[in-house]
């Protein structure tokens, strides 16, 4: 219910959704609505400089840890990047 809510009022008022539901990441795609995961959202932090890269492989690695079943293949290619960012390897 919380979901679709949240696509409604993405929807409604023209805005992206984030969102780690892959059910409701298709359905906004199917109806042309703009739409980001958590990953998305940490890179932005780096690029505005909320957050360094070092804290974001470090949250991730909490997130993995934790998870909901996060999309491997992508975590760690950004995990590759932002380490790359720090000069580790």
């Amino acid at each position: 219910m919380q979901d679709l809510f949240a696509f409604v009022l993405a929807r409604h008022h023209r805005c992206l959704l984030v969102t780690g539901d892959g059910r409701l990441r298709t359905l906004a795609e199917q109806q042309a609505t703009e739409c980001h995961g958590t990953l998305w959202v940490m890179d932005k932090m780096i690029e505005y400089g909320i957050l360094s890269p070092a804290s974001a492989d470090t949250a991730l690695e909490t997130i993995l840890v934790k998870n909901t079943r996060p999309p491997a293949a992508e975590c760690e290619e950004r995990q590759n990047v932002w380490r790359e960012m720090q000069g580790i390897q």
